[in-house]
């Protein structure tokens, strides 16, 4: 599960990710707003992510995909089914 807030200081988080194995990370390559962006794209919902810089961008995008497929193989193997929903407050 990934959690995301409105802002650093914020204590309570705005919502959440299911990082399961329908959830697809990946950078994107043409500037939006902000440089070094990525993409987390679930079956609700595509989040828009910037990192400071393109190694912690790199960095993120093989974490995130690592634990998206981890996920995914372990909900498979225990024949566990998840609606990979987000949640939004």
């Amino acid at each position: 599960m990934l959690y995301y807030y409105k802002n650093e200081r914020e204590e309570k988080p705005k919502g959440q990710v299911s990082m399961g194995g329908k959830t697809v990370v990946r950078k994107i390559e043409t500037p939006l707003p902000r440089p070094f962006c990525m993409q987390i794209i679930t079956p609700n919902r595509i989040f828009y992510v910037a990192a400071e810089d393109n190694v912690s961008l790199d960095e993120w995008v093989r974490v995130m995909m690592s634990v998206s497929s981890s996920s995914a193989l372990l909900r498979q193997n225990s024949g566990f089914l998840d609606g990979d929903s987000e949640t939004e407050e």
